[in-house]
């Protein structure tokens, strides 16, 4: 799969509030973070620099040190390839993009599509 320069960082970033926080909801800092990621892409040349996510972060009201440590590191961003690689393995090519399973087989779903498009798959699926 190909992304832009900045299409990684955010990606990964978003996870690092979550602190492994599986199965429970987000809690209102990681929800305001991911908001302000999405509210500010492409707002300036590289809105995705590390100085300002680190700025969106602290303006979510998150400690800015661990952020800045997970940042660092690069942990997160293993997770990142492994599910560029399973989703480009099932050729998955860019997002969005949706595979629905059913008892009849799957169906790929690329791009944003109304509703219908889906209600469509999933009844042929069924069926």
């Amino acid at each position: 799969m190909v992304y832009h320069q900045n299409a990684d960082r955010p990606g990964t970033l978003c996870r690092i509030p979550l602190n492994g926080r599986h199965g429970r909801s987000l809690p209102p800092k990681c929800v305001t973070f991911s908001l302000t990621v999405y509210e500010n892409q492409g707002a300036v040349g590289n809105w995705a620099s590390a100085e300002n996510l680190v700025g969106f972060a602290d303006d979510a009201g998150l400690d800015t040190a661990e952020f800045e440590t997970c940042l660092q590191s690069g942990e997160k961003m293993e997770r990142l390839d492994f599910n560029a690689a399973q989703g480009t393995a099932q050729g998955v090519t860019g997002t969005p993009h949706f595979i629905i399973v059913g008892p009849g087989g799957s169906e790929h779903i690329r791009g944003p599509q109304p509703y219908h498009v889906f209600d469509t798959e999933i009844q042929e699926l069924l069926n």
